[in-house]
C-alpha cells in the first residue's frame, strides 16, 4: 500500500498556517457581511445602496415629511455620501468605480420638547452648525442635539460664500467658507407686565422686569392678550404665520 508523508515544513508551522487561513476566513466573512449581506439595491448603472431607517432595513428613501434625517453614510471603493436636503435626495461623491455600494442609515430628526414644536426650520442654503469652545464650526447632524435652548445653547446656522460646496456631518467649516451666521429665535408668547402707560408718569422707577415666555407652535390657537397678566403671542410670528425666524447673529454690513 502506498504511503503519502507530511512534508516536514508543514509539521512544524501547522499552527502558524491554521492561524493565517482562520485571519482570512475571518476576514472575508466579514466583507461579506458588511457588504453583500446587507441588502443592496440598485440605485443606478454605478450605484447600488442600502436604506436603515431607525435601525430596520427597507426598500425606499424616507419621504420628506416623515421627520427622518441621516445619521451616517458610507461608501465603498472610495466614494462618500450625504443628502441634500433641499432637493431630497442622495448626493454620492469621488465615485471612480462602477457598482459602487452605498449605506444610508436615518433617524428621527432631534427636537427640543421646551419649544412645544418651533424648532427650528432650515431653509435652502442654510447649513446648520454647532460651535466647539475653541471657535471652531461643525456642521450639525440633524440627528443628533445641536441646539439647547433649556441650556441657552442656540440653534445656529450659516451661509457659505459658494454655496455649491458639501460638507459633512461633524466637519470643520472653515471661516473663510462662511459668509453669514445665523441664530433661531422661536415662536413665544409672553405674559404682559404693563400696558405701557407712561405717558402720565414724570419719573419711571428703573428696575429689572422678568417675563414669562411660553414657546408655541403655529399650530396652537394665537393668544391676544392686552390686560395685564394675560398672555400674547409676539406680533412678529403671527404676521408672517410662522413657527421663528432666523436672526443675522451680527451687523451683516453697509
Amino acid at each position: 500500500m502506498k504511503r503519502y508523508h507530511i512534508p516536514a515544513f508543514f509539521l512544524r508551522h501547522q499552527w502558524g498556517v491554521i492561524f493565517c487561513f482562520l485571519f482570512l476566513f475571518s476576514f472575508f466573512v466579514y466583507q461579506y457581511h458588511e457588504y453583500s449581506l446587507v441588502d443592496y439595491q440598485t440605485y443606478s448603472d454605478e450605484v447600488m445602496i442600502s436604506l436603515v431607517v431607525d435601525g430596520l432595513e427597507v426598500a425606499e428613501f424616507p419621504s420628506q415629511e416623515s421627520g427622518k434625517v441621516l445619521e451616517h453614510s458610507e461608501c465603498d471603493k472610495g466614494a462618500s455620501a450625504s443628502w441634500n436636503y433641499e432637493k431630497w435626495g442622495p448626493l454620492i461623491q469621488n465615485m471612480t468605480k462602477s457598482r459602487t455600494k452605498c449605506r444610508f442609515e436615518f433617524v428621527s430628526k432631534y427636537s427640543e420638547s421646551l419649544l412645544n414644536g418651533a424648532d427650528p426650520v432650515l431653509s435652502e442654503g442654510l447649513i446648520p452648525i454647532v460651535i466647539d469652545e475653541n471657535g471652531a464650526v461643525k456642521k450639525a447632524s440633524l440627528g443628533s442635539e445641536w441646539y439647547n435652548y433649556s441650556n441657552k445653547e442656540w440653534a445656529n446656522a450659516i451661509t457659505l460664500l459658494d454655496s455649491t460646496k458639501v460638507y459633512a456631518d461633524g466637519e470643520t467649516i472653515p471661516e473663510s467658507a462662511i459668509e453669514s451666521y445665523f441664530v433661531w429665535i422661536p415662536r413665544y408668547k409672553y405674559k404682559i407686565f404693563n400696558e405701557g402707560n407712561y405717558q402720565t408718569l414724570t419719573n419711571v422707577e428703573k428696575k429689572e422686569q422678568t417675563i414669562e415666555v411660553v414657546f408655541e407652535s403655529k399650530e396652537k390657537s394665537v393668544s391676544n392678550g392686552i390686560h395685564v397678566g394675560e398672555w400674547l403671542t409676539h406680533p412678529a410670528f403671527t404676521s408672517f404665520d410662522v413657527n421663528g425666524m432666523w436672526v443675522g447673529k451680527f451687523e451683516t454690513g453697509y
